[in-house]
């Protein structure tokens, strides 16, 4: 439900309640849906102009042990 909200911010430009959004659903996301969950992260954080915060993200995936493969957050 979460993704699906922050899908509908970032679609309304509401950037920074998506991120926070997104942000949210990373934390308490099933493994199934955490990539669905930083993927919106990043493209709404990108979309915002925020690209110091899309590099934290990505670090934080890195260190967390998420199921999302490396190569996409050595990507962004």
């Amino acid at each position: 439900v979460s993704v699906f909200l922050g899908h509908l911010a970032a679609r309304h430009r509401k950037l920074e309640f998506a991120a926070a959004v997104f942000r949210e659903a990373v934390r308490n996301a099933p493994p199934a849906t955490q990539g669905e969950a930083y993927s919106g992260l990043i493209d709404a954080l990108w979309a915002a102009r925020k690209p110091a915060d899309v590099a934290d993200a990505c670090r934080e995936g890195l260190r967390g042990g998420t199921p999302v493969a490396p190569v996409y957050f050595n990507f962004h």
